[in-house]
């Protein structure tokens, strides 16, 4: 996802970010919350699931939390840790001036948004 952000976008959005260390089984995002951050996965694994059914699990790099900024709705999913985990917390706020300077990345955002919808 952050792979065509310019440099000097990326440092400002992870020193934007807050790092957050998560034990296993820890609940990162409850389903139906609100959607004031995008997460970042930087070690260890996370489970996303909806009314308790398993959707997907995810690894390092990978990113959630992205559907309820775009579409400024609560949360589709429960999202916890599998392992012990660090996580990057990203406030909306930032995320929306991230995009409003990087339209590929807004376009990219919302694809990804859109593909986990329709799973």
């Amino acid at each position: 996802f952050f792979k065509d952000l310019p440099s000097e976008a990326l440092m400002q959005l992870i020193n934007q970010g807050e790092v957050v260390e998560l034990p296993e089984n820890a609940l990162v995002i409850e389903q139906g919350g609100v959607s004031d951050s995008l997460w970042v996965i930087i070690q260890g694994k996370c489970r996303a699931s909806i009314d308790g059914k398993k959707i997907r699990e995810m690894n390092a790099k990978d990113v959630f939390g992205e559907i309820g900024i775009i579409w400024n709705s609560p949360r589709t999913s429960r999202v916890a840790t599998l392992q012990p985990s660090i996580l990057l917390k990203i406030q909306a706020h930032y995320v929306w001036d991230l995009l409003s300077q990087n339209l590929n990345i807004a376009v990219s955002l919302q694809m990804l948004g859109e593909i986990r919808l329709r799973a």
